[in-house]
């Protein structure tokens, strides 16, 4: 937070804001936003024997990261909704973080999507209250800042789980996803719904910070029923299989800007 006596004399800055201080200011380049506790837990196991240190941060958790490399990484969580999701980013842009992939679950709204298929969002159907403030004004879908990351992608590639990709539906509200609203943004393009990726990508644009969106499929709702796949196998063992591949990816992406290039560059 500002100091009580700092005053803010541009109308359009914001008051409060994220403290670069916190937690001693950790080196980071990359970060990592994991929306569960389940997931982080799994996420701190594979990054144990790496250094990881494990601190309170707000609500939740935060991991630090030392990498072979010299540089630095942070994982935050956990979170649900777009304006606590807001929060943690800013915090990772605090902290000096710009490259940032997120962890989350998803309900389908599609048939050829099922509990434990894995997306990487290209998009957002924004029916949510951050990335209006944010972008500055009704934003009908916000485009992810990092889908094209050549880095995160080589790891992706050496999943056994196929990586879809295609439009989420952010909403603030999880128990008005109507038959109507849901048919609706599916008829817009969206493939599945959660609670925090249009945030994400509308904070992320701000900031000029690249951030990838990695959504699992828990649930299906596309079909006016809700058809529940927290305890399938595939849930949980393609939930297993990404962390462990964003883990790697934590502790060795180098840092390359839209360009391709990397902090020498």
């Amino acid at each position: 937070m500002v100091s009580p006596l700092h005053t803010v004399t541009d109308p359009d800055a914001p008051v409060v804001t994220a403290d670069p201080s916190a937690l001693g200011h950790p080196a980071s380049d990359v970060g990592v936003l994991v929306s569960t506790q389940p997931d982080l837990q799994l996420f701190q196991n594979c990054v144990d024997a790496a250094g990881c240190r494990s601190r309170r941060f707000l609500m939740g958790q935060a991991l630090t990261i030392d990498r072979p490399d010299g540089g630095g990484g942070v994982v935050l969580g956990p979170y649900i909704g777009a304006p606590y999701a807001a929060m943690l980013l800013e915090q990772l842009v605090a902290w000096g973080c710009r490259q940032v992939v997120c962890l989350g679950w998803c309900g389908s709204l599609v048939p050829d999507l099922s509990a434990g298929d894995v997306i990487l969002a290209t998009a957002a159907c924004c029916d949510d209250g951050v990335s209006r403030i944010y972008t500055g004004h009704d934003c009908p879908e916000i485009l992810s800042t990092g889908t094209d990351d050549p880095i995160l992608q080589a790891y992706l590639r050496a999943l056994t789980v196929p990586v879809k990709t295609g439009c989420i539906w952010t909403t603030d509200a999880l128990y008005r996803e109507t038959p109507a609203r849901i048919d609706g943004f599916r008829d817009s393009g969206a493939i599945a719904v959660d609670m925090e990726t249009a945030g994400l990508f509308a904070v992320s644009a701000f900031h000029g910070v690249q951030l990838s969106s990695l959504l699992v499929v828990s649930d299906q709702v596309g079909n006016r029923t809700w058809k529940k796949g927290f305890k399938k196998q595939e849930f949980i063992a393609h939930r297993k299989q990404l962390i462990s591949c964003l883990a790697n990816w934590s502790l060795n992406a180098e840092y390359r800007d839209k360009d391709g290039n990397n902090d020498a560059g």
